[in-house]
């Protein structure tokens, strides 16, 4: 269900210029309006609203999160594949592939954080989940090798099934 904005809007245009789809429209200093076809309820406008004026499809004002505290996209980048579909996705063009370091010439998507509003339409799109949209995760490069990739606690698992069919080929 499509967001809301309440008569406290005072029009400041903040839910404008952070909405990714463009649904919200209004003058300066006037009520403004969410176009439900174009709402994705993502609550970037809530998020970013200073006068609480945005209630979701529940009717649920959405709060307001301080600007330090919101949460931005992160990359894992040893699941990213390259594809670039994050970056055709991002509305505020804060998703750009960069080289991984490995000399090979494969890319990774990285995310400028003073660009990234927190809309998750790269996360939604990533085919390998390696964009996570959390106010749990770190955001300094040293802290990004504390992520395990979300297959790897099943790697013990399946070396076993290998072995155990590896054996059963021999016999």
């Amino acid at each position: 269900m499509p967001h809301f904005i309440t008569d406290k809007c005072t029009g400041c245009t903040m839910c404008v210029r952070v909405c990714p789809t463009g649904a919200i429209t209004g003058d300066k200093d006037a009520i403004h309006l969410i176009e439900p076809d174009l709402c994705i309820d993502c609550s970037t406008c809530g998020i970013y609203c200073p006068y609480f004026a945005i209630e979701d499809g529940l009717g649920i004002i959405v709060d307001r999160v301080k600007p330090k505290d919101i949460p931005k996209a992160f990359v894992i980048e040893e699941s990213c594949s390259g594809c670039v579909f994050c970056v055709e996705a991002c509305p505020f063009d804060c998703i750009t592939m960069v080289d991984n370091g490995s000399g090979d010439f494969f890319q990774v998507a990285e995310v400028d954080q003073k660009k990234c509003v927190s809309c998750k339409l790269c996360a939604q799109v990533c085919i390998k989940d390696a964009i996570v949209v959390d106010r749990q995760i770190p955001y300094q490069p040293e802290e990004y090798s504390s992520f395990q990739k979300p297959e790897q606690h099943l790697v013990p698992e399946i070396e076993a099934v290998k072995a155990e069919l590896s054996s059963e080929d021999a016999a």
